[in-house]
């Protein structure tokens, strides 16, 4: 948001919460920020209160641009929402790396290593292969297509080369994408294992409480009703 509003910071946004009105809360703070309007209005044109305001940008900036870079490494999608530039859009991208620079630093970490290996290892002990992370599959990719080096093939090289790119950033971003999801599922795992491990220890069966299915993060128990707040 601040790459549209100059001087918004965290504390500015959070106070949102603290007002009903627009105008109270620009009389405590309209003059540390600018482009007002920007906050105030949602991406349809529609006017926002300071409560639904902070609601709604935490979800559309926010959580959105959480999703955007860390499975992509750039800010396009909100970008083309927010109607940025190609300029605004970078700024905005090295914005949010700047404030998360210790998760980025790990991000470009996991980049390099599958550039250097072609293979990640996730915390349950799978793998992910992705070859074409690696310079090694870039060179023989683009061998595959050689017509040639001279002046008449310096277009049908540049295309080569752009789309063996492209194919070789989507394996950086597949590589940082197992890892997050990957940590997820080893999490969800591991709880589900303590999950039956304490309903042993109770003993319970299936007849009492069992596992139907884990849906991304989460994990979806059966329980009979009269087990419910011990379930709990």
């Amino acid at each position: 948001l601040a790459a549209d509003c100059e001087g918004l910071n965290e504390p500015i946004f959070k106070a949102l919460q603290k007002h009903e009105k627009v105008e109270t809360f620009l009389e405590e703070f309209g003059a540390k920020f600018t482009n007002h309007d920007r906050l105030f209005t949602n991406l349809k044109g529609e006017p926002l209160e300071p409560g639904k305001a902070y609601k709604y940008w935490r979800t559309e900036a926010g959580k959105n641009s959480n999703f955007n870079y860390w499975f992509s490494g750039w800010l396009a999608t909100i970008g083309e929402r927010m109607g940025w530039s190609q300029e605004k859009t970078k700024m905005a991208t090295e914005m949010y790396r700047d404030r998360f620079s210790v998760a980025e630093a790990w991000r470009v970490g996991i980049v390099e290593q599958v550039a250097r290996n072609g293979v990640v290892h996730l915390p349950d002990g799978h793998r992910r292969v992705r070859w074409e992370a690696t310079n090694e599959w870039l060179i023989a990719f683009k061998q595959k297509f050689d017509m040639g080096s001279g002046p008449e093939f310096a277009t049908y090289n540049a295309l080569v080369h752009w789309i063996a790119k492209k194919i070789q950033k989507r394996a950086h971003n597949q590589a940082v994408n197992a890892m997050v999801q990957g940590t997820c599922a080893t999490i969800a795992k591991r709880t589900a294992i303590r999950v039956m491990a304490r309903m042993k220890e109770m003993g319970w069966d299936f007849r009492i409480m069992r596992l139907m299915v884990p849906i991304h993060a989460d994990l979806v128990f059966s329980i009979h009703p009269q087990h419910v707040l011990e379930g709990i």
